[in-house]
């Protein structure tokens, strides 16, 4: 169970890893959409 966990952990900071990177390149509207679409995933779990 913890193995799985983690996996997802990793998986989904790879994934905001890549977002981040993607914000950073646009606009402050853009990254307070990413800080939306985390806390969004994070709510999910």
């Amino acid at each position: 169970m913890k193995a799985v966990l983690n996996m997802l952990v990793l998986k989904l900071s790879q994934k905001t890893k890549l977002l981040a990177v993607r914000a950073i390149l646009f606009d402050n509207r853009s990254r307070i959409d990413w800080l939306r679409n985390c806390a969004a995933t994070f709510a999910r779990y």
